[in-house]
This record gives structure tokens, sequence and C-alpha cells, in this order.
């Protein structure tokens, strides 16, 4: 069994320039968080950003995107108890709500103020934010909802693979990279989704990723987006093939002020252009506030 360090204990990561610590949670679960703060001055700093991934994503999918939101912004990327990192210590459930049962706690060990941070989520980690918004006692100035996943639609064979395959996941990879690029990525429009899930594949803690793709298969987001409360902005991505762009739509439709805008690739939703427009819409959001007061 691993024995998870406390929030106190970090290191320097050379590789992205970031700092890495693990939050210890009070129900032994371990998760690891990396920190980027690269702001010029605190004149210039804008409201912290916490960052969730999809599922089993990597830093290396974001690393175009953190480092510009972190010439702007305190960024805490949190990777979630579905991640290779984390340590579980007895049983833990990889549900949408077990997820987002961890970030109401992980909030309070990173200090974040009500109104004084963002939550940004892609796929898998726009459902997470949604679920865990009613149990925040420290309400988040906005969520940023990119390629937001609704529901999780797999193919009708893989959860009952998943509960039995473990054992055969390094023999399963290369079909799973083959059954994915054939038929869920377009190729010619859209390459770049096909390089980030071969990253996560190839680094995705088998167990774990198997276990979340059975909790997460009957979960649906309509419900809980009665329960958002904040400002809202979606990033859709139209020539992604693997997640569904009418989700994305009818998610900002079925929040009354949302903003909504369409990047097209997932090259562009993991680049550098998202903070510009996550700049654009904290603009728009204060300009609208100092008229409403």
């Amino acid at each position: 069994m691993e024995i998870p360090v406390t929030e106190t204990q970090s290191k320097r990561v050379a590789a992205n320039s970031g700092y890495s610590r693990r939050l210890l949670l009070s129900s032994g679960i371990g998760l690891n968080v990396v920190e980027f703060d690269n702001c010029p001055g605190e004149e210039n700093r804008m409201s912290d950003i916490l960052l969730l991934p999809g599922l089993g994503s990597v830093y290396e999918n974001f690393h175009e995107t953190v480092e510009a939101l972190a010439e702007r912004h305190r960024v805490y990327f949190l990777e979630t108890r579905e991640k290779g990192s984390s340590v579980i210590n007895g049983k833990a459930g990889f549900s949408i709500p077990g997820i987002a049962s961890d970030l109401p706690e992980a909030l309070e060990l990173l200090g974040l103020q009500a109104g004084g941070y963002i939550i940004m989520g892609y796929s898998l980690g726009t459902a997470v934010a949604v679920a865990a918004l009613r149990h925040l006692r420290k309400k988040p100035e906005a969520l940023v909802l990119i390629e937001p996943s609704a529901s999780f639609p797999w193919p009708w064979w893989l959860p009952p693979l998943a509960r039995v395959a473990v054992p055969l996941y390094p023999v399963l990879k290369p079909f799973l990279k083959w059954y994915m690029k054939k038929f869920h990525i377009n190729e010619e429009g859209d390459y770049e989704m096909y390089e980030i899930n071969a990253r996560i594949l190839d680094q995705a803690d088998p167990k774990k990723l198997a276990r979340t793709v059975v909790d997460v298969s009957s979960y649906e987001i309509w419900d809980d987006l009665g329960t958002v409360d904040v400002p809202v902005l979606v990033i859709g991505v139209s020539h992604d093939r693997f997640h569904s762009h009418d989700e994305a739509s009818n998610i900002a439709q079925a929040l009354p002020g949302s903003s909504y805008f369409d990047v097209e690739t997932n090259k562009r939703s993991h680049s550098a252009e998202v903070a510009d427009i996550l700049t654009g819409f904290i603009s728009d959001l204060n300009e609208s506030q100092k008229v409403s007061v």
C-alpha cells in the first residue's frame, strides 16, 4: 500500500516549472496538484484557476494552455482520483459524484477564496465541476466548460470488457488506439484528438481507468445543470468526433446567460488561445457587473 504524503510536502517539477504536491483528504485519498504561477506582478494578476483535466488526461496535453494561463493567473492543475497519480487507501468509487466529492476539501486545502477563483474543466472534468458546484461552500467566480461531456455513451462492448480485462491491458492497448483512430477521430480535421488520447492510454493506471469507464457510464449532466448559479463559459470543438459538439451547444443553451465559443479543433482547445478567450470572457463579465451596479 502506498503511503500518502501531506499537503505540506512539495517538490519542484523542473520539466514544466510547476510545484507539485499531494493533497491528503480526510477520506484517505491523495490527489496530486501542480501549481503554476508566472504572473509578472500582482497588479497584472487575475483570478486563480482550478483546472480539471479529462478522463485520465495528463499534463503534456495541456502544457500550452497552462503556460499561457499562468502568465495571468495562478493555475492549480488538479489530477482527480481516476488519474494514475492518485493514492487510494481503502475503497473508493469512480463515478462523477464520487470524483466530485473530493473537490470541496481540495479547495479548502488550496486556500481558494469565494469569488476569487475559476473552475476550468475539460471533458469529464466539466461534469465533475458541475456536479461539485452545489457542494462548494466557497463558490467560484465562474465555470469554464471545455468540450463538456453530458454523458458517456461508450461502445456497448467497452464497459463489460473493462470489468474483466485489466490484466490484458498491455495487449488491448494497441487495439483501443486503432479502434479510436478508425471510428472516433477526424484524422484530417482534428488529429490532435488522437494524440491526446494516445498519451492518456500510454500513461493510464489500467485499474482506475477501467473502474471509471464502468462507473461513469450511467451519468447524465442535465439535472446537475439546474444547480449552476455562477457565470459559465462553454467552449465547443465542432471538428471533434470523439466528443459530441451537439452536447456542448445544448449544455450552453441549457445555461441561461452562458457564453459559447467554438474553437473547432482540439489543437486550438489545448492551446494558448484558450487563455485569450478566458480573458475576454472575464473582461465582459466585469463590465456587465459594473453596469448592473
